[in-house]
């Protein structure tokens, strides 16, 4: 679990202040906000001193930044990977080809 002051953006008193409120990990943080039916934002942010356009601000920069890291495929994140190592290969089977046929 990442701690609420490593949330892009945020300030000191910011971060003092949801820890105040029992919001210690950004994961506690968006837990609380979906935990409420109606609007978990507004009573967290009135209890943490926090205007709630610059909490959602703060946990849209978060979701912008974690973009890519769920719900992508293995092969989607590393298909680059894969096309350079079968560069390699085909370079490394081609020089022992070489090596071998002059001998």
């Amino acid at each position: 679990m990442a701690d609420i002051s490593l949330l892009k953006g945020i300030t000191r008193e910011e971060t003092k202040n949801l820890r105040a409120s029992g919001v210690k990990t950004i994961e506690q943080l968006w837990l609380r906000i979906s935990a409420e039916q109606d609007n978990g934002l507004a009573p967290l942010a009135n209890k943490a001193g926090i205007k709630q356009d610059r909490l959602m601000d703060l946990l849209v920069m978060e979701g912008l930044r974690n973009r890519g890291k769920f719900g992508s495929s293995w092969l989607k994140q590393h298909w680059l990977d894969l096309i350079i190592i079968a560069v390699l290969l085909a370079l490394i089977a081609l020089i022992w080809r070489s090596s071998s046929s002059t001998h």
